[in-house]
């Protein structure tokens, strides 16, 4: 498919009315270069359950072609071993209809094995559904997007917390 046209996300805020303080953004230190190199990284909380929402308006064509929409996460972890849960919820919403709506959770969760050296990015891609489902993304729509950290989930393994990588 040749190298697709990628929009840089940013999260507009972590989950604060709900599990408020398990994602946040922080400054990380990589101790092998000397100096450190720090780096800010959004930051899931591990054993709980931690959210990043935002929203954005989708592009009417993009190279002649309607969107096929991914949500692509790039995660790493200051660890070895270990398996990462997640998820991402969306919803179209038209020009006119309300934001204040459920999400469409019909995306698998994803157990995220994590590279076996510490710092190592993981790609992982949530493909959003343009038809069926009552809930297809389409051109100029605004799509609401939830990420969601598993951590209370049994297959949720990681020791230490799990970072996304911003855009």
């Amino acid at each position: 498919m040749g190298n697709p046209t990628r929009f840089y996300l940013q999260p507009s805020s972590p989950a604060i009315s709900h599990d408020g303080g398990n994602a946040y953004w922080n400054i990380n230190a990589l101790s092998t270069p000397a100096p450190d190199f720090d780096f800010g990284a959004w930051e899931f909380v591990k054993d709980v359950d931690g959210y990043l929402n935002f929203y954005f308006d989708l592009p009417k064509v993009i190279n002649n072609t309607t969107p096929n929409a991914k949500i692509i996460l790039r995660l790493l972890a200051n660890a070895t071993t270990g398996v990462s849960s997640f998820d991402v919820e969306t919803r179209p919403r038209a020009e006119g209809e309300t934001l204040d709506v459920a999400l469409d959770s019909t995306m698998a969760i994803q157990d995220v094995p994590m590279p076996t050296t510490a710092f190592v990015e993981k790609e992982v891609t949530f493909t959003l559904p343009t038809s069926g489902n009552d809930h297809p993304v389409q051109s100029l729509d605004t799509l609401l997007c939830m990420i969601k950290h598993n951590g209370t989930k049994g297959e949720d393994t990681i020791a230490v917390n799990t970072l996304m990588k911003p855009p």
